[in-house]
């Protein structure tokens, strides 16, 4: 794994002059706020859907170990055992975006807004893209910085993706059920 210089996580001065945002007045910083918690609670859905999840991968990781199954019904449950991988992955992906998007609400609560730098927006998403960057986690992309909508958008898409997951786990694990039982009553 790569090593950072921890100063490199922080943007000199000069690289953020370019950056004017919005002056941050207290209806900006209120819409902000409530955007901002708004999606958090949203995202929020993603762990009592890992929970189910977890759930499903027991159920199917149950019946491969305990039944003798048709390769068929065995197949369903792999596939519900790799969506339920899948599904893990988004998971900590929107865990991830539930908690930044928390913290962002609170950084830019309109209680703080006042008196503050009007730059701070931009400068903490610039700080925050490099951060990624710098550990790996993301493609440099100089000084472009993301706006938040587009944040907010990519966290729905994530959240969209992992109930897709979800889905895919439930529908395998309720078919190779549908099939343990119609191959014990016929």
């Amino acid at each position: 794994m790569k090593q950072t210089d921890r100063s490199s996580l922080i943007a000199p001065e000069e690289e953020l002059e370019g950056w004017k945002a919005h002056p941050v007045t207290r209806k900006v910083a209120e819409d902000l706020e409530r955007r901002l918690q708004d999606k958090a609670m949203n995202l929020a859905l993603g762990r009592s859907l890992d929970r189910w999840s977890l759930a499903l991968a027991a159920l199917a990781l149950a019946g491969l170990l305990w039944l003798t199954l048709p390769l068929t019904t065995s197949v369903g449950l792999l596939l519900s055992i790799l969506a339920g991988t899948g599904q893990k992955v988004f998971a900590l992906r929107v865990a991830f975006d539930a908690a930044l998007f928390d913290h962002w609400a609170e950084k830019w609560s309109s209680d703080g807004a006042e008196g503050r730098d009007p730059n701070a927006l931009a400068t903490d998403l610039m700080m925050f893209d490099r951060a990624l960057a710098n550990c790996g986690l993301a493609t440099p992309r100089g000084d472009v910085v993301r706006d938040l909508n587009s944040r907010l958008r990519g966290a729905a898409r994530l959240l969209r993706r992992q109930v897709l997951a979800v889905a895919i786990q439930f529908a395998a694990v309720a078919v190779a059920m549908v099939a343990v039982l119609l191959s014990r009553a016929g």
